[in-house]
């Protein structure tokens, strides 16, 4: 998944971006982990 997320981002050395990108990679994680908990 990070993988994904370094093509499709760009690397940016700003605190915001930083911030957003982190953010939106929790996100990602709280949906996959939900997903996986709907298959169980």
């Amino acid at each position: 998944m990070d993988n994904l997320f370094s093509f499709l981002i760009p690397k940016c050395t700003t605190g915001k971006f930083n911030k957003l990108y982190n953010e939106s990679y929790q996100l990602m994680n709280q949906i996959i982990g939900f997903r996986n908990q709907l298959k169980d």
